[in-house]
Protein backbone atom coordinates (compact mmCIF):
# COMPACT_ATOMS: atom_id res chain seq x y z
CA UNK A 1 0.00 0.00 0.00
CA UNK A 2 1.55 3.17 -1.01
CA UNK A 3 0.15 6.42 1.35
CA UNK A 4 -0.54 9.70 -0.52
CA UNK A 5 0.82 12.31 1.84
CA UNK A 6 -1.12 14.96 2.27
CA UNK A 7 0.20 18.68 3.79
CA UNK A 8 -1.89 20.72 5.90
CA UNK A 9 -2.58 23.14 3.59
CA UNK A 10 -3.60 20.67 1.41
CA UNK A 11 -5.92 19.44 3.73
CA UNK A 12 -7.34 22.98 5.22
CA UNK A 13 -8.23 23.52 1.43
CA UNK A 14 -10.31 19.77 1.28
CA UNK A 15 -11.87 20.90 4.71
CA UNK A 16 -12.65 24.52 3.56
CA UNK A 17 -14.57 22.64 0.31
CA UNK A 18 -16.37 19.79 3.29
CA UNK A 19 -17.46 22.37 4.87
CA UNK A 20 -19.61 23.88 1.73
CA UNK A 21 -20.46 20.31 1.29
CA UNK A 22 -21.51 20.16 4.69
CA UNK A 23 -24.11 22.93 4.54
CA UNK A 24 -25.19 21.79 1.10
CA UNK A 25 -25.70 18.61 2.33
CA UNK A 26 -29.23 19.10 3.81
CA UNK A 27 -30.43 20.45 0.93
CA UNK A 28 -28.74 17.91 -1.68
CA UNK A 29 -27.92 14.70 0.39
CA UNK A 30 -27.64 12.83 -2.77
CA UNK A 31 -24.49 14.73 -3.66
CA UNK A 32 -20.77 14.10 -2.53
CA UNK A 33 -18.71 16.21 -4.18
CA UNK A 34 -16.13 18.27 -2.18
CA UNK A 35 -17.22 15.63 0.71
CA UNK A 36 -13.51 15.30 2.70
CA UNK A 37 -13.01 11.62 1.33
CA UNK A 38 -8.93 10.36 1.77
CA UNK A 39 -7.95 6.79 0.96
CA UNK A 40 -4.62 5.33 2.17
CA UNK A 41 -2.99 9.03 3.05
CA UNK A 42 -0.37 9.83 5.32
CA UNK A 43 -1.20 13.00 7.89
CA UNK A 44 1.07 14.34 9.91
CA UNK A 45 2.40 16.98 12.32
CA UNK A 46 -1.43 18.98 12.24
CA UNK A 47 -2.91 20.87 14.81
CA UNK A 48 -6.77 21.97 14.69
CA UNK A 49 -9.23 23.35 17.60
CA UNK A 50 -13.10 23.32 16.71
CA UNK A 51 -12.65 21.83 13.07
CA UNK A 52 -15.59 20.25 11.68
CA UNK A 53 -14.42 16.53 10.34
CA UNK A 54 -17.98 15.01 10.79
CA UNK A 55 -19.05 12.98 7.97
CA UNK A 56 -15.86 13.31 6.46
CA UNK A 57 -14.34 9.40 5.16
CA UNK A 58 -10.72 8.46 6.58
CA UNK A 59 -10.32 5.61 5.74
CA UNK A 60 -6.75 3.27 5.86
CA UNK A 61 -5.10 6.67 6.70
CA UNK A 62 -2.35 7.33 9.07
CA UNK A 63 -2.78 10.28 11.36
CA UNK A 64 0.53 11.29 13.33
CA UNK A 65 2.24 13.32 15.74
CA UNK A 66 -1.41 15.70 15.93
CA UNK A 67 -3.69 17.37 18.06
CA UNK A 68 -7.59 18.46 17.95
CA UNK A 69 -8.97 19.65 20.48
CA UNK A 70 -12.75 20.67 20.61
CA UNK A 71 -13.13 18.94 16.86
CA UNK A 72 -15.89 17.26 15.45
CA UNK A 73 -15.53 13.94 14.22
CA UNK A 74 -19.64 12.89 14.55
CA UNK A 75 -20.52 10.27 11.28
CA UNK A 76 -16.87 10.03 10.27
CA UNK A 77 -15.32 6.85 8.59
CA UNK A 78 -12.09 6.18 10.16
CA UNK A 79 -12.14 2.50 9.41
CA UNK A 80 -8.54 0.48 9.25
CA UNK A 81 -6.85 3.85 10.00
CA UNK A 82 -3.59 4.36 12.63
CA UNK A 83 -3.45 7.30 14.77
CA UNK A 84 0.05 6.98 16.48
CA UNK A 85 1.37 10.07 18.62
CA UNK A 86 -1.75 11.98 18.70
CA UNK A 87 -4.23 13.81 21.16
CA UNK A 88 -8.41 14.53 20.18
CA UNK A 89 -8.95 16.55 23.39
CA UNK A 90 -12.67 17.10 23.76
CA UNK A 91 -13.82 16.22 20.87
CA UNK A 92 -17.35 14.58 19.45
CA UNK A 93 -17.20 11.30 18.08
CA UNK A 94 -20.71 10.59 17.92
CA UNK A 95 -21.87 7.50 15.48
CA UNK A 96 -17.86 7.63 14.31
CA UNK A 97 -17.10 3.87 12.69
CA UNK A 98 -13.38 3.31 14.03
CA UNK A 99 -13.74 -0.29 13.27
CA UNK A 100 -10.16 -1.96 13.23
CA UNK A 101 -8.33 1.55 13.57
CA UNK A 102 -5.51 1.56 15.35
CA UNK A 103 -5.56 3.68 17.92
CA UNK A 104 -2.49 2.77 20.63
CA UNK A 105 -1.37 4.94 23.39
CA UNK A 106 -3.91 7.58 21.50
CA UNK A 107 -4.93 10.88 24.40
CA UNK A 108 -8.57 10.73 23.67
CA UNK A 109 -9.24 12.86 27.33
CA UNK A 110 -12.66 14.24 27.58
CA UNK A 111 -13.79 12.66 24.21
CA UNK A 112 -17.80 11.49 23.46
CA UNK A 113 -17.87 8.40 21.85
CA UNK A 114 -21.72 7.90 21.92
CA UNK A 115 -22.39 4.61 19.57
CA UNK A 116 -19.08 4.68 17.99
CA UNK A 117 -18.08 1.53 16.46
CA UNK A 118 -14.96 -0.01 17.77
CA UNK A 119 -15.08 -3.47 16.56
CA UNK A 120 -11.95 -4.95 16.03
CA UNK A 121 -10.20 -1.55 17.18
CA UNK A 122 -6.96 -1.57 19.17
CA UNK A 123 -7.22 0.61 22.05
CA UNK A 124 -4.48 -0.30 24.23
CA UNK A 125 -3.20 2.13 25.89
CA UNK A 126 -5.32 4.93 25.12
CA UNK A 127 -6.55 7.69 27.48
CA UNK A 128 -9.91 7.15 27.62
CA UNK A 129 -10.03 9.44 30.84
CA UNK A 130 -13.86 11.11 31.25
CA UNK A 131 -14.83 10.10 27.70
CA UNK A 132 -18.54 9.28 27.31
CA UNK A 133 -18.67 5.69 25.49
CA UNK A 134 -22.83 5.16 26.19
CA UNK A 135 -24.00 2.97 23.74
CA UNK A 136 -20.79 2.06 21.84
CA UNK A 137 -19.90 -1.01 19.89
CA UNK A 138 -16.70 -2.72 21.57
CA UNK A 139 -16.83 -6.20 20.21
CA UNK A 140 -13.34 -7.53 20.47
CA UNK A 141 -11.73 -4.58 21.03
CA UNK A 142 -8.19 -4.59 22.41
CA UNK A 143 -8.41 -2.08 25.31
CA UNK A 144 -5.45 -3.35 27.69
CA UNK A 145 -3.37 -0.55 29.12
CA UNK A 146 -6.25 1.37 28.51
CA UNK A 147 -6.55 4.41 31.00
CA UNK A 148 -10.68 4.51 31.90
CA UNK A 149 -10.76 6.80 34.85
CA UNK A 150 -14.09 8.20 35.18
CA UNK A 151 -15.14 6.49 31.65
CA UNK A 152 -19.48 6.39 30.64
CA UNK A 153 -20.77 3.09 29.77
CA UNK A 154 -24.32 2.90 29.02
CA UNK A 155 -25.71 0.80 27.33
CA UNK A 156 -22.48 -0.20 25.14
CA UNK A 157 -21.71 -3.93 23.64
CA UNK A 158 -18.99 -5.70 24.99
CA UNK A 159 -18.20 -9.07 23.43
CA UNK A 160 -14.93 -10.76 23.63
CA UNK A 161 -12.97 -6.90 24.64
CA UNK A 162 -10.06 -7.09 25.94
CA UNK A 163 -8.99 -5.32 29.35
Amino acid sequence: MELQILTKGELDEKLALHHIWLTNFVRQPETSINQLSLLDTLLSNLQYSKANFSCAQLVRCIIRDSSFEECDFSYALLIDSIIQNCDFINCSFIKTDLRSANCRFANFSNSNFTRADFTDANLQGANLTNCILDGAWLIRTNLANAILDRIQLRDAKLAETKI
